[in-house]
């Protein structure tokens, strides 16, 4: 889905996605094993120059995070108290701290949600101020925000009205909640009807989105 939302023009983070498939050749190559229930990554250098020379994964120049692209939680939402896969981002040249955290990742798979394919998402981080969740929902005249991080609205939650058209945000509101209604509406224009769980990340210049999916559950009550 965060392919989707860049190739439709919504600014997106670089990343990249290891594929089930590449996660049973490491264990056919024994590269990996399954030990009790985790990951075990027996030869972390190979493994760490097979994803640099054979993969070709990118360079990323800011730290990354990883994370499955299958979660236990259907819906985050702007209420929770955040996704479980949010960890330490890792500078992605430190061969030991990315080893380590792909194989953290791998053994959450396969720990908690064995009949998922083990594809795990590599993001590059955003140098962000302002972080949080929203969820948006189309034939609704608000979309439903939490702030998570920053120095001007910490822990904020709030209704943010939705922009229609081509109707541009308030001036009066921050500069970050402008970019992030012309974010969210650009989601349900990508995405089309129903609810959606984002992330966003704001870095003062440039509002991203770093993670969206569908939101079944209701809407959340402030």
């Amino acid at each position: 889905m965060l392919d989707r939302a860049a190739r439709a023009g919504l600014p997106v983070p670089d990343g990249a996605i290891l594929l089930d498939e590449f996660f049973r050749v490491c264990l056919e190559e024994k590269l990996v094993k399954v030990s009790d229930g985790r990951v075990v990554i027996l030869d972390a250098e190979l493994l760490f120059n097979t994803l640099l020379f054979s993969v070709r994964l990118p360079q990323f120049r800011r730290p990354v995070v990883l994370r499955p692209c299958f979660s236990t939680d259907p819906c985050p939402g702007p209420m929770s108290e955040g996704p479980q896969y949010n960890r330490k981002p890792v500078d992605f040249m430190d061969r030991e701290a990315l080893m380590e955290m792909l194989g953290a990742v791998w053994s959450g798979i396969v720990q908690h949600v064995p009949a998922h394919r083990a594809d795990v998402l590599i993001l590059e981080t955003v140098a962000a101020g302002t972080t949080g969740q929203a969820v948006t929902c189309s034939g609704k005249t608000t979309d439903w925000v939490t702030v998570r991080s920053g120095e001007a609205a910490a822990g904020a939650r709030f209704e943010l009205p939705q922009l229609t058209g081509w109707r541009m945000a308030e001036p009066s509101v921050p500069p970050f909640v402008q970019r992030l209604q012309m974010l969210l509406r650009g989601v349900r224009r990508t995405f089309g009807k129903g609810k959606w769980a984002l992330e966003w990340a704001d870095d003062g210049s440039v509002c991203y989105l770093v993670d969206v999916k569908p939101c079944p559950g209701p809407l959340p009550q402030l």
